[in-house]
């Protein structure tokens, strides 16, 4: 599958963490996959039923409005920068924590996702000083954007197997490829360094 079909596959996983939708949550996941997680007292979960039920009961205490900020993907792997807004259990005002996740997709759905965030209750977790709001990432009391379809770009295609030389990236707030965005600079390193070993 062409990476711009598993970022799909991914946002809509993001759809369905953002209802708690049990069938959509489902429909991208591989029936043996495994969600890994960086801390140690968070055991891995595995397998499609339970990890739609894991997600539908977060949605279901913590009410959380989750973005997809970016998204980079090659071959079957596609990683994502996430922001998550949620309530904490007993509490009125919104938290904020941040993360990465790695992803391989098996025929076209998530076989493995690999967790990278912090996680604490009594504050928000996200990058010290990062100017987040002047990069229009999803902020506490700010209006969720739809994830469904956020402007995925393909940006280029060398050689004729999709699946090994197709990279796609999406940047949240932008449709447009602009090598001088700091957000998009990454992908322009990896096009040359792609181009050039062909």
């Amino acid at each position: 599958m062409c990476p711009d079909s598993n970022i799909r596959v991914v946002l809509k996983y993001f759809d369905g963490c953002n209802s708690g939708d049990l069938d959509t949550l489902r429909s991208t996941l591989s029936p043996n996959v495994v969600h890994y997680f960086l801390s140690e007292g968070h055991k891995p979960i595995r397998g499609a039923e339970h990890l739609a039920r894991y997600w539908r009961k977060f949605y279901l205490v913590y009410k959380p409005i989750w973005r997809v900020d970016h998204t980079l993907a090659a071959r079957d792997e596609v990683v994502i920068e996430w922001s998550c807004s949620y309530i904490p259990r007993d509490k009125i005002d919104r938290m904020m924590f941040r993360g990465t996740e790695w992803y391989i997709m098996e025929s076209g759905l998530i076989g493995e996702v690999r967790a990278y965030y912090q996680y604490d209750e009594s504050r928000d977790c996200e990058l010290t000083d990062f100017p987040y709001a002047k990069r229009n990432y999803l902020m506490t009391n700010g209006a969720p954007q739809a994830i469904g379809d956020p402007g995925l770009k393909t940006l280029a295609s060398f050689g004729s197997d999709p699946g090994y030389t197709c990279l796609a990236f999406h940047t949240t707030g932008s449709t447009r490829f602009d090598p001088s965005d700091p957000r998009q600079s990454v992908v322009d390193s990896a096009l040359r360094w792609a181009a050039s070993g062909l």
